[in-house]
């Protein structure tokens, strides 16, 4: 499996400057702040503004379109998904243009992309920019930010149901430009989209209960496949269940099978590869492709288990247990573990 990586940017202001609303913010008797009207913010320290592996295109919405600051559906990536979100053409987190939205976990403003490739199992880190917009008398001094991933070319028509979530940001009740880093998410299924919505605690139907956020330099990046550390290899025989660390030495029961099955997690969710050897100095090579194996010791003596893995392409280091056949004392465990750097 491999993993992928989101970033964002988010901000808190006071502020009086609005902009035009649409008929259902009208409706629902909201005013719509115009993101230029804001202060700016100085930049975080270090964002992430490379992010050279973003499976999203324009994570700082350089492009986006907004005729007045309601972000265009002609905009030709990022798209308002739900009412208006606005767009602002002020710096951001690391270079001008942001992203502004309205919500609760009710109901709120939201933004989408479509097009995009996640790939089932394969995981995924995402990070951004973002501040919280401060207003008077807002009931809920925070903003969390939520990630999605749907299936269409079109609108999430899930906006709001609990399922295909990627992540939740932690509370933002910072007025500052800072970069946040979400957990990483391994993909349940494919998906051609996301969108992007405020909330804060509030679940009422109600447009006093809301909060404002601003969200900059979204990133989305997979986990690269890396070596991990080797787990415990299982030995299962008819009198005993052992877990054994590299290094270690088992003994087994002369002309009695013994199951082995060892254990390796790559890191960003790869599936790793095991293979391995027993040698002796009294029989010929026994080589493995799979696990688990069964191996039966006909004579007594010394044996060695090297069991090598790779991650994706990548060789990772070793491991070596030793196997002692005896008549007597089947399933003790001996030795030191291997370290490994």
């Amino acid at each position: 499996m491999k993993r992928i990586l989101i970033t964002i940017c988010i901000l808190v202001l006071s502020f009086d400057g609005f902009s035009q609303q649409d008929s259902s913010e009208k409706r629902l008797n909201i005013k719509v702040f115009n993101p230029e009207s804001m202060p700016v913010s100085p930049r975080p320290v270090n964002p992430n503004c490379k992010c050279e592996k973003n499976i999203l295109k324009d994570g700082g919405f350089t492009t986006v379109i907004a005729p007045g600051s309601n972000i265009s559906n002609s905009s030709p990536i990022w798209k308002p998904d739900i009412y208006s979100p606005q767009y602002g053409k002020q710096d951001g987190c690391c270079e001008a243009g942001v992203v502004q939205m309205w919500g609760n976990k009710f109901f709120g403003e939201t933004v989408r992309q479509n097009g995009i490739n996640i790939v089932m199992g394969k995981k995924y880190r995402i990070t951004f920019c973002a501040r919280y917009m401060k207003i008077s008398g807002d009931a809920n001094p925070l903003v969390r930010f939520r990630f999605r991933s749907f299936n269409g070319t079109g609108n999430n028509p899930d906006l709001f149901l609990p399922n295909h979530i990627i992540g939740t940001s932690a509370d933002i009740s910072n007025t500052s430009w800072n970069t946040y880093t979400l957990a990483d998410w391994t993909a349940d299924a494919n998906y051609n989209s996301i969108n992007i919505n405020v909330e804060n605690n509030s679940t009422q139907h109600n447009s006093q209960l809301i909060s404002w956020g601003q969200i900059d330099n979204v990133c989305i990046e997979e986990v690269p496949c890396d070596c991990s550390k080797w787990s415990v290899t299982e030995f299962n025989a008819k009198d005993f269940k052992k877990k054994v660390q590299c290094g270690q030495t088992i003994v087994v029961k002369t002309g009695e099978v013994v199951s082995v099955n060892p254990s390796y997690t790559c890191i960003g969710g790869c599936k790793s590869k095991v293979s391995g050897t027993i040698t002796s100095s009294f029989q010929p090579t026994i080589n493995i492709t799979s696990f688990p194996v069964s191996f039966l010791p006909t004579i007594s003596g010394t044996y060695s288990l090297k069991l090598d893995v790779q991650c994706g392409d990548k060789k990772c280091r070793s491991c070596t247990i030793t196997i002692i056949a005896s008549p007597a004392c089947p399933g003790e465990v001996l030795g030191s573990v291997q370290t490994e750097n």
